[in-house]
């Protein structure tokens, strides 16, 4: 595993290398009114939106543990002394999507490393266009839940996927949807292991699996025997008929906090030594 992240705060921890692994925790279905969820954010430049995801998050779930990466953007390890938050700052921006497999290892790593140091069986994936009105309690036999129906991996990769997954079968086409909001379970990824996501990884291009987050994370569930279904307490703000509807725990895509400036108490949770 690479090791191009530094991290502040957790001495003498001092890059990717050096955590210790937690043992994968099974389950058979996601239950969120029975279990927590932790969260692996990849951050950037965008302070205001980037606080408000992790006050979000940190009040929903009291005993989630966010693991950020900053992508090589604002330096955000002060928020590790008002949240129950582990910070890397990396000097390398591997963005959100790729045109090659190079950075989709180098994201997958993040990811990983994030899923083997928390404890909670699920993990979210967080985004700066995420707001977090409350604690879900959604009930899935699903691997991941997030949107559903509205996007769809290629033919291509779809006729892979049934023939390797047997409880696909008979499917005709594959929705995918590990957008910012959605929930996976982290043994799903664990007992695959790294060195098989990899060799999957070097698939997709192939199978025309687009190099976006979400479309290669539904992927990756997929190939290690997984499931997607929808998450009923997930909203985007396309749908602009219910986005507001306070009943909606996530929404994603929510981008009215970009570029405004900071309070002079955001500055000091984010900057303040």
């Amino acid at each position: 595993m690479s090791s191009f992240c530094v991290l502040f705060r957790l001495l003498p921890i001092r890059n990717m290398h050096d955590f210790k692994f937690s043992v994968a925790v099974g389950s058979i279905m996601i239950d969120l009114s029975r279990h927590s969820v932790d969260a692996f954010f990849q951050a950037y430049k965008n302070p205001k939106a980037t606080l408000a995801v992790v006050e979000g998050f940190s009040k929903a779930f009291l005993d989630g543990l966010i693991v950020m990466f900053s992508d090589n953007g604002v330096d955000f390890s002060n928020l590790e002394n008002h949240f129950n938050l582990k910070y890397i700052h990396c000097e390398e921006n591997v963005g959100v999507w790729w045109s090659n497999t190079t950075n989709a290892f180098k994201w997958l790593e993040r990811l990983m490393l994030a899923i083997n140091t928390s404890k909670n069986p699920y993990m979210m994936i967080l985004e700066e266009d995420v707001m977090i009105r409350k604690r879900p309690t959604d009930y899935s036999e699903n691997d991941m839940i997030g949107p559903y129906g509205n996007a769809w991996l290629s033919k291509k990769a779809t006729e892979y996927l049934v023939s390797k997954n047997k409880k696909l079968a008979g499917k005709e086409s594959l929705n995918f949807g590990g957008c910012g909001g959605s929930i996976f379970k982290k043994s799903i990824l664990q007992e695959m292991g790294i060195d098989n996501l990899k060799r999957e990884t070097e698939l997709a291009p192939e199978l025309n699996v687009h190099l976006v987050t979400d479309c290669y994370l539904s992927f990756l569930i997929y190939s290690s025997g997984g499931t997607l279904g929808k998450f009923p307490s997930f909203v985007e703000t396309w749908q602009e008929d219910i986005w507001k509807n306070a009943e909606y725990s996530i929404v994603h895509k929510y981008k009215e906090l970009y570029g405004l400036e900071l309070t002079e108490e955001e500055k000091r949770l984010i900057f303040a030594s």
